[in-house]
Formats: C-alpha cells, sequence, structure tokens
C-alpha cells in the first residue's frame, strides 16, 4: 500500500511538472493575434511566374556569372501565391536597406485561437556571407548558429547533389542594396536544379509533395501511342476524348491479363497526356520515348471543348507527379491568373475539369470494367465527366472578389462541393453502376 501511495504520488507530480512544462512551452511560442490572410490577385500569379521563370532560366545558362534580382514586388506577390498555396501559413518578406526579414504565421485552430505562432528570421551580411543573424519563434529566440545549420539541412534534403551546394554558395553572395535582394556568383558549370529523390517516395499511402520517381517509374506507354496512332488512321474523324480514352482503357483491360491493371490502366492515361496535351511531358518518364511516336494527333474536345481536354489531361498529369492538394492548387492559380486583365476570366468550367482529370487517377483502381464495353462514347462521357452546363465561367477578377470573396468564402467553397459532389457521383468509379 505504501509502494502503491508513493508511485501514485509519482506519476501525480510527473504529470503536473508536465503540464507545467507544455503550458509553458505553449506560451513560449504562441502570440495572441489575429492573422489577416492576403489577398491573392491574377497580378501576384503573373508577376509569382515570371519572377520564377526568368530566375529558374539563369540557373540553366552556360557558366559564367549568374545574377539573380528580387524586389519587393517579387517578394509581395510570391509571398501572396505561397500563402494561398501553403494555407493556413501566411507568409510575407521585407526588404531593408542592408537586411531583409522572412515572417511566417501559422494561425492555430479554432481551439486555441486567437493564439497563433509567429517566427521570423533577421538575414544580414556577417563575416562568412549572407546569413541568418538571428530568429525568433514567439517568445523564444533562436541563435544565428542554429537557424543557419537548420537552413542549411533544409536546402540539402530539397535539393539533390551538387545543385544543393552550389545553392548554399549562392545564397552567402546575397546583398541588400536599395531595397533589391541580388545574388551574384561566377560558377563554374550551370546550376541544374533537382530535387532530393527522397522526396519522391510515397510510403504508407502517404501522398508526398511530390511523387514523380514512386508513379513513373514503371510506366511503359510506347505500345499505347501506338495503338492511339492506329485508332487516329482508322477514325480520322474521331475528334472526342472520351471514345481515346475508352479504347485505351479497354485495350488496358486486355493486357492487365498478363500484367498489373492499375498499371496498364497508368500506361494508357499516360499516352493520352502525352499525345494529346503535351508531348513535353514525356520529358517527366524515366524511359526514353521514341519521338516518332509523339507527332500527328489531333486536338481533341471534352464536352465538346478543346480547352476542357487540357484542363483534364494536364491535371491527371500533375495529380501523377504531386499530391492531390498541390495538383488542386495549380489549376485554382492558373484560373486566377486568367480572371486578370486579357484573360478569358475565373471559370468553374475549367476548374470541374481541372478536378475531373484528378479524380480519375485518385479512381484508377475503382473503374468498372463492364462499363468500358457497354457505354457509348457519349455515354462515357457522362460517366467520368461531371455535368458543367450550369457552372459560371468568365469570371472578372473584380467579378470573382464581389460575387465568391476567395477559395476561403462559402461562397466559393459551396460551389467547389458542388463538382466535387458531381465527382463522387459518376458512374464509371461505381462497382453496382446500372
Amino acid at each position: 500500500m505504501v509502494f502503491a501511495r508513493k508511485l501514485a504520488i509519482f506519476i501525480f507530480k510527473a504529470f503536473v511538472i508536465f503540464a507545467l512544462i507544455m503550458s509553458l512551452l505553449f506560451w513560449g511560442l504562441t502570440t495572441s493575434g489575429q492573422v489577416v490572410s492576403p489577398t491573392l490577385s491574377s497580378d501576384d500569379v503573373k508577376i509569382s511566374q515570371q519572377v520564377l521563370s526568368t530566375n529558374l532560366a539563369k540557373f540553366q545558362k552556360a557558366a559564367g556569372n549568374i545574377e539573380l534580382v528580387f524586389n519587393q514586388a517579387d517578394f509581395d506577390a510570391m509571398s501572396n501565391v505561397a500563402s494561398h498555396t501553403l494555407q493556413p501559413l501566411v507568409f510575407q518578406v521585407a526588404l531593408f536597406e542592408s537586411s531583409a526579414v522572412f515572417n511566417v504565421v501559422y494561425s492555430l485552430p479554432e481551439l486555441f485561437q486567437p493564439r497563433l505562432i509567429h517566427a521570423y528570421c533577421f538575414f544580414a551580411e556577417t563575416s562568412q556571407g549572407f546569413a541568418i543573424d538571428t530568429c525568433k519563434i514567439g517568445r523564444l529566440p533562436v541563435s544565428g548558429r542554429i537557424a543557419n545549420y537548420l537552413l542549411k539541412k533544409s536546402v540539402l534534403l530539397l535539393l539533390d547533389s551538387p545543385s544543393d551546394q552550389q545553392v548554399l554558395q549562392l545564397l552567402k553572395t546575397a546583398q541588400v542594396r536599395e531595397r533589391q535582394l541580388r545574388f551574384h556568383s561566377e560558377q563554374p558549370e550551370s546550376i541544374s536544379l533537382a530535387l532530393n529523390p527522397s522526396l519522391f517516395n510515397s510510403q504508407s499511402g502517404v501522398e508526398t509533395l511530390w511523387n514523380r520517381d514512386a508513379v513513373l517509374a514503371d510506366l511503359d506507354i510506347e505500345f499505347y501511342l501506338q495503338a492511339l496512332k492506329q485508332l487516329v488512321l482508322v477514325h480520322p474523324a474521331e475528334r472526342r476524348l472520351a471514345f481515346y480514352l475508352q479504347q485505351l482503357l479497354k485495350t488496358a483491360l486486355i493486357r492487365a491479363e498478363s500484367s498489373d491493371l492499375e498499371t496498364e490502366y497508368r500506361n494508357a492515361l499516360w499516352a493520352l497526356v502525352v499525345a494529346f496535351g503535351n508531348k513535353k511531358f514525356s520529358a517527366y518518364l524515366t524511359e526514353p520515348i521514341d519521338k516518332s511516336l509523339l507527332s500527328g494527333f489531333p486536338r481533341l474536345t471534352l464536352a465538346g471543348r478543346a480547352d476542357l481536354t487540357l484542363h483534364f489531361l494536364y491535371s491527371a498529369a500533375f495529380k501523377s507527379m504531386s499530391n492531390t492538394y498541390f495538383a488542386g492548387q495549380i489549376g485554382f492559380l492558373k484560373e486566377i491568373n486568367d480572371a486578370g486583365r486579357g484573360g478569358s476570366g475565373f471559370s468553374f468550367v475549367d476548374q470541374a475539369a481541372n478536378k475531373a482529370g484528378v479524380f480519375l487517377v485518385q479512381q484508377l483502381e475503382n473503374i468498372n470494367p463492364r462499363l468500358l464495353h457497354e457505354l457509348t462514347p457519349a455515354e462515357f462521357e457522362q460517366a467520368f465527366f461531371p455535368a458543367i452546363t450550369d457552372l459560371p465561367e468568365g469570371i472578372t477578377e473584380a467579378q470573382f472578389k464581389q460575387e465568391w470573396g476567395g477559395a476561403s468564402d462559402p461562397r466559393y467553397q459551396a460551389k467547389e462541393q458542388l463538382i466535387e459532389q458531381r465527382l463522387a457521383d459518376l458512374i464509371l468509379y461505381k462497382t453496382d453502376a446500372n
């Protein structure tokens, strides 16, 4: 009895100490406040796309001087795009005369609000180059030495060799002048950015940020490209994506008698992506494709529109190479870009096509084989593509903000849920379909 009593007292004291430490840590890491999510505009998307494409191209140039320049407007635009894409994180970068501050804020779940985690790092020129001087998470300071170590490890984790060391050397050359962040380096060879292969692997069914190799390593699409060429010859007037998708999936069923069905479905889908989407997607396959198989394919329509074919196939490809969330974000950012000046306008129809392409990849193993044989091409299209006639499109940026608010607005979410419900009701992926 004495031992049990002492044990109970010990456990109670340990629990109290643990709870006290966790409480102090919580109050040390968090602060009170409210996060105001930035409004994403088409200009943000355009500027970010231009800045990234321009500077990535500089990495690929021949050996010699590499000079990258980012101004405050560039960081504002990229921060807004990142804040939208990586919700609920909010990013902000501030450039000063000779230094820069990188901020990130995370709004805690409703149970803990109005608490939030605010972290920032102060970058400045040091004797060892441009580096983190100090960081702070909530009320807790983090030394520059620890922060720089973590930054280095992050780059090594993200990038493959030798681009990881090249980028680390480039980061040290940074200078802030006239509120511009400049990087200048003389590289003996071009910097070919390559992601660390460990980022591609998916374990235990959990989606990774970018799982290209895990999905595409075993694909062999040349047989299906040859089958598509034969179909085009036999049916020269056929322009429906539904027809070719149905025929290739039926071919995959036959080949699966001596292979894996889902792999054959993926082979068939990627043949469609390369043939009717964009032949440049063939570069993401681990095995080179005979170039003679990549030409001679007509433009196809989906629901009577050629643009929806591209939305559908591109999204299916992005889903195969990344995870569902990022495939969806790519489509949304494209629509925001279209809503800007000179664009075709935000389109829930395009969003439906984007989501349908992602959904097909998710549901490959659930395709009902019987329907592949029983349905006409017109019926088959309705089996894998949702109704779109009542979905609004051609929405300007001003109209989108006024009528739909933004991606987190209940009005926008309601329309998104309507599309997703229509996807869930598609009969191609139901084994009990009549």
